[in-house]
């Protein structure tokens, strides 16, 4: 529901993506459920700060951080001009890059992610929902580094490669 916003979006050139082959783990989710979602947060640290709460959105195409978050850490912004679609239309960003970051104690491959502003997008509307601050959310572009990702909401685990 939330994050659905860049189901459809298209970020950067294929050349920005993230390295492939992460180190494999399994790490704790958080699943909520309200008004009949259901999300499913992991803890990210972000440059050794947080863990914040992001959304494992296996529809998004690209990974995002929230602007003020971004801001806040000094991420890099990358000379290149984002198209940032999501349910609602155009959404502003800028991109980011990001060298440091795990969820939970998986390391997460260094790549560049669209800066937006939670909180004036769709995803507003689910953090109220939810009642929890969401800071951003990890995409397929993420994902897929992986090769394969088990979501198991009954054991609230996610699993991060082939284990």
């Amino acid at each position: 529901m939330c994050v659905l916003l860049l189901a459809g979006c298209e970020l950067l050139p294929a050349s920005l993506t993230p390295a492939p082959a992460p180190e494999p783990g399994t790490v704790p989710l958080h699943v909520a459920r309200a008004g009949g979602s259901v999300i499913a947060l992991v803890d990210v640290t972000v440059h050794g700060q947080g863990p914040y709460d992001f959304v494992v959105d296996t529809g998004a195409s690209r990974s995002v951080v929230d602007q003020q978050l971004a801001q806040q850490l000094g991420l890099p912004q990358v000379a290149a001009a984002p198209q940032v679609t999501g349910v609602s239309g155009p959404a502003a960003a800028t991109v980011v890059r990001i060298s440091d970051w795990s969820a939970g104690d998986v390391s997460l491959p260094n790549g560049v992610v669209a800066a937006i502003d939670l909180q004036l997008s769709d995803s507003a509307a689910a953090q109220q929902l939810i009642g929890r601050r969401l800071y951003g959310l990890i995409g397929s572009d993420v994902l897929s580094s992986f090769g394969v990702v088990t979501i198991d909401y009954n054991q609230q685990t996610l699993a991060l490669g082939a284990q």
